[in-house]
């Protein structure tokens, strides 16, 4: 009975220092994560994706009704535009002050519209955006990718402006080039993840403001609650931060 039992041990110890089957079961483990990790076209982990919370179909159905009604805003306003110029058409004439309220009133058309349709062509020519480790990718399906370097991008809501016509328009920045690196897309419906993505980078941002220069940081603190920013910063810990790194 005893012989039995040692061979029974004996066994066991060889199985469970066998390197073969120690490495077999390695690579299982190893496959079992690669498999559950969600993979982009160049094999970077996903670790987060813009979605709806309810992606529902009537939650498309609803999107499509926002979609319509913004649409349908955008076509009132040249309408009202033009029954304005024709006003004035039939008081001043073809004086130079018609002339000149007509041309700013276009100018206005124009730049609401090219904006809005602008926005409307970036929001149904991106496919997804999502985040790898340090960097945010907005996937479109023409053109070429856009990368924001996730420590250096926020998000904005400009839905305060011309309210009608722009509600729920996000832009992306990068921080201290706002004017010529910036991507605006529609989102039609709030209610999806974005807050997830805030809680990854915080950190990263917070380390990233603590080292750029002075007249960099100021101007970006100066203008970030004028912005409608989607993300609270703690701007008295970065002061520290950069307190802290100048005695130094």
């Amino acid at each position: 009975m005893n012989e039995n039992k040692q061979e029974l041990e004996s066994k066991d110890i060889k199985s469970s220092t066998n390197p073969k089957e120690t490495k077999q079961d390695s690579n299982n483990t190893e496959s079992i994560n690669q498999d559950s990790k969600k993979l982009d076209s160049n094999d970077d982990e996903i670790v987060w994706e813009l979605r709806y919370k309810n992606d529902t179909f009537l939650i498309k159905i609803w999107i499509l009704l926002l979609w319509g009604y913004r649409i349908f805003v955008l076509c009132g306003f040249i309408w009202i535009a033009y029954i304005i110029i024709d006003k004035l058409n039939n008081i001043f004439g073809k004086s130079a002050l018609n002339v000149l309220l007509s041309g700013i009133i276009i100018c206005l058309i124009l730049f609401a519209t090219i904006g809005y349709f602008i926005s409307i062509l970036r929001t149904l020519n991106t496919k997804r955006i999502y985040a790898i480790k340090k960097k945010l990718i907005i996937e479109r399906f023409l053109g070429k990718n856009i990368t924001f370097e996730l420590e250096s991008c926020y998000f904005c809501d400009f839905s305060n402006a011309l309210i009608s016509i722009y509600a729920d328009s996000t832009t992306i920045s990068k921080i201290g080039e706002e004017l010529y690196n910036a991507y605006s897309y529609l989102d039609p419906l709030r209610s999806n993840n974005i807050q997830e993505l805030y809680a990854l980078t915080k950190f990263m941002m917070e380390n990233y403001l603590s080292k750029i220069n002075e007249t960099s940081y100021q101007s970006f603190k100066s203008r970030h609650h004028k912005i409608n920013p989607k993300l609270e910063i703690d701007f008295d810990k970065i002061d520290s931060l950069r307190k802290e790194a100048k005695n130094d």
